[in-house]
């Protein structure tokens, strides 16, 4: 399993933190994992339409989209930004939809678009690891239809992550996944894991071992879908994650050796 770590999330806070923050990313490896080609001169922006006093299921719904058209504008035009980053889907979500208005509506600025998918909530509620990775394929493959145009409808009882045929929407860049442990929780069990310990020795490598579940469901979704067809060079995933924290070890010498420990461990 691949994972590519944007390297925005190793120069900032939180990637993407809510809001219409911009970001730029600039060119760059950590370790292995390259991701200037994927980064290289991007602009994001994390944007979903908000209507004060109401709530939405579907955020990206064509009845928002006198909102939507004009924040676009404005992410293009006055923010000079080149990529909107999705929020993660509400959970109630419907499993059948298409965000295709939204999408075309980005492409016709020049914008490419990030889905993004929270593990968050199914790492927090203690769901046992040998049901974890069907519930987020049960929620993440309807949510990549939203995504898809031209397919065919998922036959009853087929599983949710199935190729159905139809294009991914041109202005999807990648995908990306939040809700992951700090950073330094992740840096810390990678060290416990270098040193023979198991998630039978300390609660995080625990969770450590719920995330990799988590990450490996995504992955095999995308690449279902996605993998041996002229989309499968936007199958790529990329990982978010906190570093607000005081205890993270960013700029000191062990950081960079630390996140290559951190994503060799995922590898494995």
């Amino acid at each position: 399993m691949q994972v590519k770590l944007l390297t925005v999330a190793l120069a900032a806070a939180k990637v993407a933190a809510a809001g219409a923050s911009e970001l730029g990313a600039n060119d760059g490896q950590c370790g292995n994992i390259t991701t200037s080609h994927v980064l290289m001169n991007m602009k994001a922006v994390k944007y979903a339409p908000h209507l004060n006093g109401a709530n939405f299921n579907d955020k990206y719904s064509t009845y928002l989209s006198s909102l939507y058209i004009r924040d676009l504008e404005i992410i293009a035009t006055q923010l000079g930004a080149n990529t909107v980053r999705l929020v993660p889907p509400d959970f109630f979500l419907p499993s059948v939809g298409t965000w295709k208005p939204f999408l075309d509506e980005c492409r016709l600025r020049n914008l490419s678009v990030v889905p993004t998918f929270s593990i968050h909530e199914y790492l927090s509620q203690g769901i046992a690891a040998s049901e974890m990775e069907a519930l987020i394929q049960e929620k993440f493959g309807p949510f990549m239809r939203y995504f898809m145009h031209g397919g065919s409808s998922l036959p009853f009882g087929s599983h949710p992550c199935i190729s159905t045929g139809g294009t991914l929407h041109e202005s999807v860049k990648f995908w990306s996944v939040d809700g992951l442990p700090t950073l330094e929780t992740l840096i810390g069990s990678s060290r416990l894991i270098a040193g023979g310990y198991s998630a039978a020795d300390d609660a995080s490598l625990a969770v450590r071992r719920l995330t990799k579940i988590a990450l490996r469901a995504v992955r095999t979704c995308t690449k279902q879908m996605l993998g041996g067809g002229a989309d499968e060079a936007r199958a790529q995933l990329a990982v978010s994650v906190d570093m607000s924290f005081p205890s993270a070890t960013v700029g000191t010498p062990s950081f960079l050796p630390s996140i290559e420990d951190m994503l060799s461990s995922f590898e494995r």
